[in-house]
């Protein structure tokens, strides 16, 4: 199958250009449900795809739907607001493309075809395995736990 996740996807909020696993630009999502609170998703490219709340039935959905090799980056909106604007005053990044660098090391979750990872945000070095299962009662997800590290080698694959 074709790639699902081009560049600008969800991008047009007053007429949405895609419906793609039920998300359009700028969603609202009920704050028992939601995961992610205005998030900016990107694709394996580091190419941005639309922004906004995502809740567990949308990773639910997205985990089903996703077609083999693909990756539904998510990105919180301060890391990627704050990061992306200083990394453009000193990188020139492209705001919509900010490449697969940049994305791998600010990410908050991936999500493949049947797996949804969280990203380990506080640095700590998870030893010997870069990976392990873990049930989220905050998120209210199973996920896999990733370091930075393995986000990078997870994407480039």
């Amino acid at each position: 199958m074709g790639a699902q996740l081009s560049k600008g996807l969800y991008m047009r909020e007053s007429n949405p250009t895609s419906t793609l696993f039920g998300l359009c630009c700028g969603q609202t999502r009920d704050k028992d449900g939601q995961i992610v609170f205005k998030g900016w998703w990107y694709n394996k490219d580091g190419e941005r795809l639309g922004w906004g709340d995502l809740s567990i039935d949308d990773f639910e959905r997205i985990k089903s739907e996703l077609n083999d090799g693909e990756f539904f980056i998510v990105l919180k909106d301060n890391d990627r607001r704050w990061n992306l604007a200083i990394k453009k005053s000193q990188d020139e990044l492209d705001i919509e493309a900010p490449g697969i660098d940049y994305v791998a090391e600010n990410c908050r979750f991936v999500i493949t075809s049947g797996q949804s990872y969280i990203i380990e945000e506080s640095g700590e070095d998870l030893g010997t395995q870069d990976t392990y299962t873990h049930y989220s009662k905050k998120e209210n997800i199973e996920s896999v736990i990733l370091s930075k590290k393995g986000v990078k080698d997870l994407i480039t694959v």
